[in-house]
């Protein structure tokens, strides 16, 4: 699924950028990308064998939308045999600092899609999101809960060159990140429908890049993670490999001190406690309207792709950045052998 509207593929609002005089419209459709995706799976693989959606960086958030996979199957259209869904994020823990979470994501139209994904588990709504500072941990954690069925597999470098300027240029340190990315995998470890492959050094993006080419013992760990979600036998699943420099006890905290257990808080301050920092969080924000968003809606609409010919056709379902849903002349069909 390409990565075109800037959204973290959560996108759901058309909203207009102002730099002076200047102004743009910019369409995020990344959720609704997302949906006709999905759309398009329910229609071609009614019953599938077993799903594993995998995303890369932004992609690897995205991914998490796989739980929306594991709803239509496996509850709104259950039979005695549930079809096995995995989801693999690649090189994207989602470490954001509060002034983000509160201020960017709403401009997105994410709202809807939290909504979604939480599904009012332990009483969270999109208002609860973004008013209040719901930890990244809370965020893994509750759909590791939600969803204890699923298969949920992470690979990180602590020390991520991507996902640390990222983390830089919403206020945090470089040395912040990699404690940060540490606490993060360590308060998640118990869950036992998750499985993390971390890495000190490392490149971004396992799938993307010759990682799993390099590195025999991350391609031996897929494997078997693969393996288990094929065949419905969660007693092959990998163990967690968690490089040594990747504990509370061997990372260096925020303070320069190994093992100081000293995180930065959400505002990027070493060890503070979130009260420095005062985002503004956009008056509608707080009043999410999903009930009129595509998101929410459950297989509302259904296409149909011709078989496979030489011409191509046009496809209206990819909503880019600056072409809200114009046809664009692509080759996408359904092979008839």
């Amino acid at each position: 699924v390409p990565y075109c509207t800037q959204d973290l593929h959560m996108g759901n609002n058309t909203f207009t950028y102002t730099s002076g005089s200047s102004s743009l419209q910019f369409n995020h459709n990344g959720a609704n990308n997302l949906l006709e995706v999905f759309n398009f799976v329910y229609k071609e693989f009614p019953r599938p064998d077993a799903i594993l959606v995998s995303g890369c960086s932004a992609g690897a958030l995205g991914a998490v939308a796989a739980e929306r996979l594991y709803h239509h199957y496996n509850v709104l259209h259950p039979t005695s045999t549930p079809v096995p869904i995995g989801v693999f994020s690649d090189s994207e823990l989602g470490l954001v600092t509060i002034p983000f979470a509160l201020s960017v994501p709403p401009v997105w139209g994410a709202d809807c899609v939290f909504t979604d994904l939480f599904d009012g588990y332990e009483n969270i709504s999109s208002i609860d999101f973004w008013k209040s500072t719901l930890t990244i941990e809370k965020f893994w954690s509750t759909l590791l809960r939600k969803r204890p069925n699923m298969t949920w597999l992470i690979y990180s470098s602590t020390t991520d060159v991507v996902q640390n300027a990222y983390y830089n240029a919403m206020g945090g340190s470089a040395l912040g990140f990699e404690s940060k990315a540490v606490y993060l995998l360590q308060s998640i470890l118990q869950y036992q429908n998750l499985r993390v492959f971390t890495v000190r050094q490392g490149d971004h993006c396992t799938l993307a890049g010759n990682i799993a080419y390099q590195n025999s013992a991350f391609a031996q760990w897929m494997n078997s993670a693969v393996n288990s979600i094929q065949t419905r036998n969660s007693s092959i699943l990998p163990q967690n490999v968690v490089c040594a420099e990747c504990t509370s006890s061997t990372v260096t905290g925020c303070n320069g001190v190994v093992g100081s257990g000293i995180v930065e808080d959400g505002c990027g301050v070493c060890g503070g406690n979130n009260s420095l920092c005062s985002p503004v969080v956009p008056t509608w924000a707080s009043q999410p309207n999903c009930a009129d968003k595509a998101w929410t809606q459950d297989e509302e609409f259904v296409y149909e792709l011709p078989a496979c010919s030489a011409s191509p056709i046009p496809l209206k379902y990819m909503r880019t950045a600056f072409s809200n849903g114009t046809p664009r002349n692509i080759t996408v069909c359904v092979k008839t052998t």
